[in-house]
């Protein structure tokens, strides 16, 4: 049996790959989107990957993406803590 940890980490891996198809269809990089925002690219997998949160990284993927943040991460339960 599962415990909720296992499914929240599950859930976060499949969110963070779903993100990463994302940036890769729109023939981005980790490295050009951190660029962008003067940050490193381990920050931007980080964040991707729900390991970090950083709202203001998550909105610089969305715009990078021509999309909502929510349209990546529809439990946007990150976005109320500060970069």
């Amino acid at each position: 049996m599962l415990n909720n940890a296992t499914i929240l980490q599950q859930k976060r891996r499949a969110q963070g790959r779903f993100v990463k198809a994302r940036v890769i269809e729109a023939g981005l990089s980790f490295r050009q989107i951190a660029q962008r925002l003067g940050v490193s690219p381990s920050l931007v997998s980080h964040v991707i990957n729900g390991r970090r949160p950083s709202p203001r990284v998550r909105r610089a993927i969305a715009e990078a993406l021509h999309t909502s943040v929510d349209a990546l991460w529809p439990d946007n339960s990150h976005t109320s803590k500060a970069a």
